[in-house]
């Protein structure tokens, strides 16, 4: 089963393989995305839909839910390990995720500020100790 997730995975890579190379600066993938062609974006789209057409083959040969279920989960664990993930990992901003949470905390406040009292969002974003999750 993790043979067939990460043939899965790598078909995924290669739809994007010779269209767009993950090297360099996220703005200069983002722009190489941006400037494709018609075609070129519809035969990733199509390369995309085959990979999860051979997906949903994969999971109509499983009988049991706990086995679909084991698909999926390595489904997903071989695409985050596959290449074309790792090389786009390479682009997290992994130092503005601090900034980006507060953002969206912020965000969810003045949201709720319109549509309820506040006062009951004050306690909305509890502080955590790292001792609850070990």
């Amino acid at each position: 089963m993790e043979e067939n997730t990460n043939k899965q995975a790598k078909a995924l890579c290669d739809c994007f393989k010779d269209k767009v190379s993950l090297d360099g600066e996220l703005s200069e993938i983002q722009k190489k995305f941006e400037t494709l062609s018609e075609k070129e974006t519809q035969g990733i789209s199509e390369c995309i839909l085959k990979v999860g057409k051979s997906v949903e083959d994969d999971l109509e040969k499983l009988k049991e839910k706990k086995d679909k279920k084991t698909y999926t989960k390595n489904l997903i664990k071989s695409i985050v390990d596959c290449d074309c993930m790792d090389k786009l990992m390479d682009h997290i901003p992994f130092e503005a995720y601090g900034k980006l949470l507060d953002q969206a905390k912020d965000e969810m406040k003045e949201a709720s500020r319109k549509s309820e009292d506040i006062s009951e969002m004050e306690d909305f974003y509890p502080e955590v100790e790292s001792s609850d999750y070990k």
